[in-house]
């Protein structure tokens, strides 16, 4: 049997494909899921709950080993044509932790303004 983990943005499809192939081609194993937030899911590996699991960013903790699975490209979009300046109003700021804003700043150094 093999536990395995991952955020719920990461379920579908990387995992549900994942878990689908594993019962087609490995039908010694019996493998369950779990969905959790990333904290949660890295507390099970560390207990032994789970032997696995996939999340957005691995912290940097003991008796943990992380390997980079792929790498997401986002996207900016927006509905307002390009040659019309956003206003506050038109933004919508989406927190995907201090991992994510501290990328952000990295990349757009130039930005006052907070990811959106």
């Amino acid at each position: 049997m093999v536990t395995v983990g991952a955020e719920l943005s990461l379920w579908s499809p990387l995992l549900s494909h994942w878990l689908l192939g594993m019962c087609r081609e490995c039908h010694e194993f019996t493998v369950t899921t779990q969905i959790d937030t990333a904290q949660g899911l890295i507390e099970q590996v560390l207990d032994g709950s789970l032997a696995a699991a996939v999340v957005h960013a691995a912290s940097g903790r003991p008796n943990i080993v992380a390997a980079l699975l792929f790498e997401e490209k986002l996207v900016s979009v927006r509905t307002i044509p390009t040659n019309v300046q956003l206003s506050p109003e038109d933004k919508v700021e989406i927190d995907w932790g201090e991992n994510f804003a501290a990328s952000y700043k990295a990349v757009f150094r130039d930005r006052r303004t907070q990811p959106y």
